[in-house]
């Protein structure tokens, strides 16, 4: 079964509310990098190099991966009292320190970082309807930046590389 190419990490929301656990946070994001990081069968044309062998690709070798970080929080705008009590802005960056910890992000492990955090700081409370979704401008821009990435490791790394590493 073919890998995708590009491959977009979003985590932190879920368990912020309902874990509360930034180490265990931090731990799953390194077993992520380790699944991320072990070696895979390529097929290329009619022939499959084996898992594992020399000159093995890890999936992270074979797509391009992003990791956004968990957005900024608005305090008085969340709309239930156990998300007052469980996002507050010292816990999101809780997450996100453990989230960077955690060696996924460049240069440490494969994936590229998409600053959730202080894009959706600086588009502030206006931006927002419940505190924590941002409206569509903030998720279009941080997908434009995501693509413009592509184009640029496409471009940089196509004159160098002959597969789709994705990495500089």
């Amino acid at each position: 079964r073919p890998l995708p190419d590009l491959l977009v990490l979003s985590s932190g929301l879920w368990p912020l509310l309902h874990v509360g656990d930034p180490i265990q946070f931090g731990r799953d994001l390194a077993g992520v990098r380790h699944q991320l990081e072990q070696p895979v069968s390529v097929k290329t044309g009619d022939t499959e190099a084996p898992a594992g062998g020399s000159g093995a690709v890890t999936m992270a070798g074979t797509m391009q991966t992003f990791w956004m970080s968990i957005s900024s929080v608005v305090p008085h705008k969340l709309r239930t009292e156990q998300k007052r009590e469980m996002m507050t802005p010292l816990k999101v960056r809780a997450y996100n320190v453990r989230g960077g910890e955690a060696g996924l992000v460049h240069p440490k492990g494969p994936a590229y970082f998409l600053e959730m955090g202080r894009l959706t700081a600086e588009c502030g409370p206006g931006c927002t309807e419940d505190g924590i979704h941002y409206n569509n401008a903030t998720y279009d821009v941080t997908l434009q930046k995501m693509l413009n990435s592509v184009r640029y490791f496409d471009h940089a790394l196509g004159a160098r590389n002959s597969g789709p590493t994705g990495r500089c």
